[in-house]
């Protein structure tokens, strides 16, 4: 359908490569951010050609409990697994405009989305109707 999203470096992803999508309001466990980001290390070195785009604020407010040490929890992550991860094929765009989101879910190969009970995301009303696979908490 010739979508495309253009990252803060200029490049751009267009889905001829595997895009795997998260996004939440603010990065947080519950939100399952925390289980996103320890799966994805092995979810990048099974699918070498993938990349994934993660949406939403990083911030240290949201729900749940604050991150630890004055960090946000995306960086309380990353550190947590090091260089586990190849950094260069995640990109973090935070808070986007709409049709930048939609952008990033019409090329979406898997659409994760991992949180506790808790009221269905507008988001993944989204993913669903972009027909996103979903990959998501029971």
């Amino acid at each position: 359908d010739g979508a495309r999203l253009t990252l803060a470096d200029g490049s751009s992803l267009d889905g001829s490569q595997p895009v795997i999508t998260f996004i939440n309001r603010n990065l947080e466990p519950l939100r399952g951010f925390h289980v996103f980001m320890r799966a994805l290390p092995k979810v990048l070195t099974a699918l070498p050609e993938a990349r994934a785009v993660v949406l939403g604020a990083d911030e240290r407010d949201g729900y749940g409990l604050p991150p630890p040490a004055k960090q946000t929890w995306r960086q309380h992550f990353l550190a947590e697994i090091g260089d586990q991860l190849d950094v260069s094929r995640v990109h973090f765009i935070g808070r986007v405009r709409h049709n930048d989101m939609l952008a990033a879910l019409s090329i979406s190969a898997a659409h994760v989305y991992y949180t506790y009970p808790f009221v269905l995301s507008w988001s993944l009303l989204e993913a669903m109707a972009s027909e996103c696979l979903i990959i998501g908490s029971s």
